[in-house]
């Protein structure tokens, strides 16, 4: 049957939850609203109450003269980051790792290291790229494979940079297993600003058998006792160091999510991304003893959820990242700038791989491939910001990764949803693929229906930790 639509009536996607007799309608604003079926199909008849027309109007489902300008605002500022140019600039300062992740998404070197480190005859190079950027806020982050056993160029990046940077605001970062942090490595981290994310996968039994030390060391006892001294020198500091903490699941930790969820708390954590295995490197070397389908994968994270849950009901405020990620994309309706839920995807236009040897690349996943099929250039080729983002490979990657080109259009979870080139490449051998059956997809959108399931049944307590979060 057709109907005519009214003009006025905004472009929608929608869900049907038949199991609540409601349906979900979300718009290019990131607004939505939930209605009765009912309701629903006078919509689509065009037999609307006053209430409800009022409802979509105030949503921004219908198009109104006062609310054009802002209906087009708003859509321009969750893109905006497509007109900032590349705002994070990721460097690898060494090839040289002190664990052996039985997960690895990289070939870490253990022998000949020093040949394996990035010089500062290329970090100048870097250096000279990253500020040629228009941004006025730039993050700079030091990234695999493990940053700190380079500190030297690390240092000198730092240096060099807050003597050239002139006006731009430069946040430092580092992702740090955090095995070995001596004294004077947190105070340098702490008086420059610096935030570090950190790997924890758990107690003893679970964490020495993913992140083993290379010399046989316990990782987690060497983690928890660095741990306690740089929450010493933030107290000193007055200062925040640590801010995510990551862990990556594997099989042996599947059959403990309460007690993952129990280490954070008695860790004193407070912020956790919990990831699930990629198919990368060495994990797919020996899959058939770490890997796991995502349906285990939903399973262990549904108890582990519930495990936040309790832990938050006893007053300690414990956020799930992923969670919380969509809540804010969802229930602020604003765009969290997380690197890798964007729309299309931030390679090359929000973010910039510097590879420790002069090649530079789309993205930090361009490391789980070997090959140049997702760079560049090298550094002797490409003198400013403006050549990476006017790259042939940077407008594949950003066709390849926009959810209207997919279909994902069809989906009432687009606003808030994203792919990834290289993880699709992974899996299937190509860039563009049914996003449908892809890993990520499945994990999004269990994380999107958990979101607004809460919403549909008017779950008033767990809503209340949302908003908690969100503070």
């Amino acid at each position: 049957m057709l109907y005519n639509i009214p003009k006025n009536l905004s472009f929608f996607r929608f869900k049907k939850f038949p199991e609540y007799k409601k349906v979900l309608m979300t718009n290019i604003t990131w607004d939505w609203i939930i209605v009765w079926e009912k309701q629903f199909n006078k919509i689509i008849k065009w037999d609307l109450s006053k209430s409800l027309e009022i409802k979509l109007e105030k949503n921004w489902f219908l198009k109104t003269e006062d609310n054009k300008k802002n209906i087009i605002k708003a859509y321009r500022n969750k893109h905006g980051y497509l007109s900032y140019g590349p705002t994070l600039h990721i460097i690898s300062l060494t090839k040289w790792c002190n664990l052996n992740c039985i997960y690895c998404h990289s070939k870490a070197i253990w022998k000949d290291v020093d040949k394996y480190h990035l010089t500062k005859e290329i970090a100048d190079k870097y250096i000279k790229i990253i500020l040629t950027s228009k941004s006025s806020m730039l993050t700079i982050e030091f990234q695999w494979w493990e940053p700190t056993l380079n500190w030297d160029v690390l240092t000198y990046i730092v240096n060099q940079i807050n003597k050239q940077k002139k006006d731009k605001k430069i946040n430092f970062t580092t992702t740090t297993n955090l095995f070995y942090m001596p004294d004077e490595k947190i105070k340098f981290l702490l008086e420059n600003n610096f935030k570090i994310n950190i790997s924890v996968d758990w107690s003893n039994l679970i964490h020495n058998k993913n992140r083993p030390a290379v010399n046989w060391k316990n990782s987690f006892e060497n983690l928890k006792e660095n741990l306690k001294r740089v929450r010493y020198f933030e107290k000193k500091y007055k200062k925040e160091l640590i801010t995510w903490w990551i862990a990556v699941i594997t099989r042996y930790s599947l059959a403990y999510p309460k007690e993952l969820a129990q280490t954070y708390k008695e860790l004193w954590l407070h912020f956790i991304l919990t990831k699930y295995l990629d198919w990368l490197w060495k994990s797919e070397y020996i899959k058939d003893y770490i890997w796991y389908k995502m349906k285990d994968f939903i399973d262990f994270y549904k108890k582990y959820l519930d495990e936040i849950w309790n832990i938050n009901n006893n007053w300690y405020k414990l956020i799930d990242g992923f969670v919380h990620i969509f809540i804010k994309k969802i229930l602020w309706k604003t765009n969290p700038w997380y690197v890798d839920l964007q729309n299309p995807c931030g390679a090359s236009i929000w973010q910039v791989a510097y590879d420790w040897d002069g090649k530079i690349y789309t993205c930090d996943e361009w490391r789980t491939i070997e090959g140049g099929i997702f760079s560049l250039w090298d550094y002797t080729k490409i003198n400013d910001v403006k050549d990476i983002v006017q790259n042939e490979t940077t407008s594949i990657m950003s066709n390849c990764s926009c959810l209207e080109s997919n279909v994902c259009d069809m989906c009432a979870y687009q606003p808030y949803c994203w792919t990834c080139p290289i993880h699709n490449y992974i899996n299937f051998g190509e860039i563009f693929v049914d996003i449908r059956k892809t890993p990520r997809h499945k994990f999004n959108n269990f994380l999107q229906n958990f979101v607004f399931k809460k919403e549909i049944t008017k779950d008033k307590n767990r809503l209340k930790m949302f908003k908690n979060w969100l503070k």
